[in-house]
């Protein structure tokens, strides 16, 4: 405000006299492109605040010390997006897998495809092993990088070695495994209109997702979520991720205390670097209050395993070609043993005993300790209670990744559309509370608006910190018009810039 009004006040003395500079103004000497060099110091301005941000986190969950760790979780959830109620909870089996590999029907595992309900017109689906013998360790629920897929992940592609899920298996306990969205391009555009971009499957759904408030990583945790048993079962409840899956599975036992265990591997670091990893991985406001150290303190005392590990570089979307463009910059890089334990030193020193670090396996996601977190045996329950058989549904059981993928984008795609088409009744409910019986009482009533608008939308910056000190000087001169530009300072490296005419 303080600037706009004195670009108001600097018109206002503008003079019909031309002169090198306005009145009340220094000469503008700077050389080079003043855009150029306004991005650049907003740059530099960004760039501290994100390196201070663990400190003002500190300082900032310090203040909140009392504050019950619900309210933090709803913040939390908030900002994923994790906020639509599900649908009551659902599972349908289809097409069951009769391998002639190393998992199959004779050595005690069975493998189903299944689908569960998550949302209105949002339905996940993935893969189903059946632990082996009459009795169970938990309920895990093993989540995939973007990189991989479901069956990847169940060792039901080419390997003869036996996979993380199939060990799993073995040891009593069920593996429930869903598909998410990758980082190809295959489907990212309308077929119709035969126009296609090179977003990747998971920043096409982000782009029109993160304008209702919801992200791709929120979609994912729901999913998660949805297989939760009702209550807090006598089975416990894992979940195990890697790379995007790893961030996913703790962002669920972040929001899920039905969650027992949770192993993260090759997914938690420090999260400064957030604005050069995928646009996906947004989350409005996240950094603020929720690094990753700030995320698994929602998680102890529950047992938080964190694996140290080289997860696959991303080197960003595809190149740029006609008819295939607009994709926004991104890579993804692993985190170095040294990144993940300074995150990991950052957590409350009273919850500390309850992480496990395991450094730079090279195997993906150690099965030994994660199962060994795992509480003891219990009396294996009858699969209806799990998965119900749905008769009459057939599906191809050998659908190509290709295949699943378009379904994942339709069914998110779909969703997001639809929150755009209902958002109408969703505003006049959010703006309930507004007078309009006089012009004056709209004023008033606008105000808690207006703070919202500022805060929760736009993202309101602190106040300047340095003096304007306006500077100007006359780049044009016509027989009609003048014009001249103007700088204001704002904050250290960071100034406003423009032409007055």
């Amino acid at each position: 405000m303080r600037i706009q009004l004195s670009f108001v006040l600097l018109i206002s003395a503008f003079s019909v006299v031309h002169s090198a500079e306005l009145p009340n103004t220094k000469p503008l000497t700077t050389d080079g492109d003043l855009a150029k060099n306004m991005v650049d110091g907003i740059h530099k301005y960004l760039d501290r605040e994100l390196a201070a941000a663990p400190a003002k986190r500190d300082e900032f969950w310090k203040a909140k010390a009392d504050e019950p760790q619900a309210v933090k979780r709803e913040r939390l959830r908030k900002m994923l997006g994790v906020v639509d109620v599900r649908l009551p909870r659902k599972f349908e089996s289809y097409g069951e897998f009769l391998t002639d590999g190393r998992i199959a029907p004779s050595n005690g595992s069975n493998i189903f495809r299944i689908r569960w309900d998550v949302l209105p017109g949002l339905q996940a689906e993935g893969i189903y092993i059946q632990g082996h013998g009459e009795k169970r360790h938990a309920i895990v629920i093993a989540i995939p990088g973007s990189g991989q897929t479901a069956e990847e992940l169940a060792g039901l592609g080419d390997s003869k070695s036996d996979s993380f899920a199939s060990n799993i298996a073995k040891s009593g306990c069920d593996v429930l495994i869903p598909s998410f969205l990758d980082r190809t391009d295959t489907h990212s555009g309308n077929a119709r209109m035969n126009r296609f971009t090179n977003y990747t499957h998971r920043e096409f759904v982000h782009r029109m997702a993160y304008e209702m408030g919801r992200t791709v990583t929120g979609f994912e945790v729901q999913q998660v979520l949805a297989l939760l048993p009702i209550a807090k079962s006598t089975v416990p409840v894992a979940v195990i991720g890697f790379g995007d899956g790893g961030r996913v599975a703790m962002y669920a036992a972040a929001l899920d205390e039905r969650i027992a265990v949770c192993q993260v591997s090759g997914a938690f670091g420090p999260q400064e670097k957030l604005w050069m990893q995928p646009i996906d991985r947004n989350a409005w406001g996240l950094l603020q209050e929720f690094g990753d150290a700030e995320v698994a303190s929602l998680i102890t005392p529950r047992k938080l395993i964190i694996e140290s590990m080289p997860v696959p570089k991303w080197d960003g979307p595809t190149i740029a070609k006609a008819g295939r463009s607009g994709a926004a910059p991104g890579t993804l890089e692993p985190y170095t043993d040294a990144e993940v334990e300074s995150e990991i030193q950052r957590i409350p020193k009273r919850v500390q005993s309850s992480i496990t670090l395991l450094k730079s396996r090279e195997k993906s996601m150690d099965c030994k300790s994660f199962l060994d977190a795992i509480s003891a045996p219990v009396r294996k329950k009858d699969i209806s209670d799990l998965v119900r058989q749905s008769d009459g549904i057939t599906s191809n059981p050998a659908d190509k990744p290709d295949v699943v993928q378009k379904r994942l984008l339709d069914r998110q795609v779909s969703f997001s559309q639809n929150l755009w088409r209902h958002s109408e009744p969703v505003r006049k409910e959010f703006w309930k509370k507004v007078d309009t019986t006089s012009p004056e009482k709209w004023e008033a009533s606008c105000e808690s608006y207006r703070n919202y608008f500022h805060e929760e939308a736009i993202g309101k910056l602190p106040e300047p910190t340095m003096p304007l000190n306006p500077r100007s000087r006359q780049i044009y001169d016509t027989p009609k018009w003048t014009g001249y530009e103007v700088v204001l300072d704002v904050y250290d490296d960071v100034f406003a810039y423009g032409i007055i005419l």
